[in-house]
């Protein structure tokens, strides 16, 4: 974890961040899979709402969360963004 995030005092937030953000690469492939294929039969908005709403999920829960928990927020956004 040391190479992962330098300087950290606890390295255990830094594993459970990248455990977290770690969980998104099944939802990551599955959307890229379907978004590709949406590409292909010429539909362009679906694939294109799919990453408007992946980003807003991760601001709406770095909005919602940032008080209790403080800087561990964008692994958890990701996860709750992507499924």
């Amino acid at each position: 974890m040391a190479a992962l995030a330098p300087g950290l005092p606890d390295p255990a937030l830094a594993v459970d961040c990248t455990r977290l953000t770690g969980t998104c690469v099944l939802s990551f492939s599955l959307v890229g899979y379907c978004s590709a294929a949406l590409r292909a039969h010429g539909r362009f908005l679906p694939p294109a709402a799919i990453y408007v709403a992946y980003n807003v999920g991760i601001i709406g829960t770095i909005l919602l969360l940032r008080a209790p928990w403080g800087c561990a927020l964008p692994p958890p956004g990701s996860p709750s963004a992507g499924s």
